[in-house]
């Protein structure tokens, strides 16, 4: 850059000013990405976990979390499915799932079938349908 450019406020490149944004939104993204739990060690206890969205992806995450392997299925038409793989088991044991939320039955119904090939029952009363199911879950203790 020659001393007239820089001394009339130009930004600089296009280049440059990529390179500035890009290292913004990734510093952002990574910030997004730092998941917000809190367990106090001294009186260490189990997590427990309220899903809130039980399709695939929400199915996935929740067998990540207590460590359970999972099995993408990919259809031709429609939405990806996480299903528990054969011979999976929980890696962690603290994590507990409490509740379960979803605006369409049949979804709540297929997690919940996953959840129990581990082992893992939710009860009935702590599982929501509806739009007001992520309410009722939020609501309980």
């Amino acid at each position: 850059m020659s001393t007239h450019e820089k001394s009339s406020g130009n930004p600089g490149t296009r280049r440059q000013f990529l390179t500035h944004v890009s290292a913004g939104i990734a510093g952002a993204t990574a910030l997004m990405d730092v998941p917000f739990v809190h367990a106090a060690e001294k009186n260490r206890s189990d997590i427990k976990i309220g899903l809130i969205g039980c399709g695939g992806r929400g199915t996935g995450a929740t067998l990540d979390a207590m460590g359970a392997a999972t099995k993408v299925i990919y259809p031709q038409a429609g939405y990806h499915t996480e299903d528990v793989a054969q011979g999976a088991k929980i890696q962690h044991k603290d994590i507990q799932v409490a509740a379960l939320a979803d605006l369409f039955d049949d979804r709540l119904t297929r997690c919940k079938g996953q959840l129990e090939k581990l082992g893992v029952r939710v009860p009935k009363n702590r599982c929501f349908t509806g739009f007001d199911a992520y309410k009722r879950l939020l609501a309980e203790p």
